[in-house]
């Protein structure tokens, strides 16, 4: 009989721990806010960077004054957002002369040699902790933001890009914010 106490015991237990423990994955699933809603959002003004590119130049976002700027958070290991690079890099060659910038922010370690053999010409820089919580403390990627001539954040996506739609949104930003 002492036995079968024991056993009832610890199925009651093991019942009652993994009850508790859904529980606490479901509040935290269901209290996770969406990206788009973490601060800062769509319309308002996008925080500063101020950080050091790969190659030793601050890279602050009030040097691109009347320019639209993607901001591009990504790491070295995501594939998706070497695509993502490849496509950006290709739409500045066309657009920098037009008031089109990007800023790519890896949350890895990057280097000179990384950035120069994936043929970037956009500034590249390695994040840090202020920069991160200042654009909604970015902990997986990749994550856009597309940013006025005004810095006011005209969009962000926690998604991958497909070509159409970024253009359409660069060529819209650009229209938008004429001079």
């Amino acid at each position: 009989m002492k036995g079968s106490v024991s056993v009832k015991s610890k199925i009651v237990w093991f019942i009652a721990v993994a009850v508790v423990a859904a529980g606490v994955v479901a509040y935290l699933l269901s209290a996770r806010t969406p990206f788009e809603k973490v601060p800062p959002v769509v319309g308002d003004i996008a925080p500063e960077i101020g950080l050091a590119d790969v190659h030793g130049a601050m890279v602050d976002l009030s040097a691109f004054k009347d320019q639209v700027v993607v901001v591009f958070f990504w790491a070295s290991w995501c594939g998706p957002c070497k695509d993502q690079l490849e496509l950006f890099e290709k739409i500045y060659r066309e657009h920098a002369d037009r008031g089109f910038a990007v800023i790519a922010i890896a949350t890895d370690d990057v280097s000179r040699e990384t950035t120069a053999k994936m043929g970037l010409t956009f500034p590249v820089a390695r994040a840090n902790d202020r920069v991160t919580a200042a654009y909604g403390h970015i902990s997986s990627v990749p994550a856009t933001f597309v940013i006025g001539k005004d810095r006011i954040i005209l969009s962000k996506h926690k998604t991958y890009y497909d070509e159409k739609s970024l253009r359409s949104e660069i060529d819209a930003a650009l229209r938008a914010n004429m001079n």
